[in-house]
């Protein structure tokens, strides 16, 4: 079934055939070459921006808000798009590099765990719990720690 315009118009109250012809412009326009939305929350205006990545810092005219048309996000003050890209990969690195420290600490903690199971055993008191290693001497024991 195809939807002609008048159709929309002469089936929908006033508020839906608004938001339609907003949709419909919106729809439009991001088809074009050079149209940004504006990245601040609870805008997204948008305009076309002819100068493209030549002048990065595109200010919606609707909020007034500065984003970065090359790295796609709010603008980055102070910095470059080099330097706003080297600090992104720097965190990724980062992030990578702690997530080995943790698998390698888990690793280690596993293996101790297993190594402790096979060198000792749970303390018979009560409640307890304690690993116990017996390691000469008489059959008797005590554990501090019940």
């Amino acid at each position: 079934m195809i939807w002609y315009f008048s159709s929309i118009r002469a089936t929908t109250n006033t508020l839906h055939s608004s938001r339609y012809d907003n949709l419909s412009l919106s729809s439009y326009l991001s088809s074009e070459e050079g149209f940004f939305r504006c990245l601040a929350p609870r805008c997204g205006a948008g305009q076309i921006h002819p100068s493209g990545a030549a002048e990065p810092i595109f200010r919606c005219g609707s909020c007034d808000v500065r984003s970065c048309i090359v790295c796609n996000v709010l603008w980055h003050e102070n910095r470059t798009c080099a330097q706003y890209q080297q600090e992104l990969e720097d965190a990724n690195r980062t992030d990578e590099h702690r997530a080995q420290r943790l698998a390698l600490i888990k690793t280690q903690e596993d293996a101790s765990a297993a190594t402790l199971e096979g060198i000792s055993k749970t303390c018979p008191g009560a409640g307890c719990g304690a690993r116990i290693q017996k390691n000469g001497g008489c059959d008797h024991m005590t554990v501090s720690v019940c």
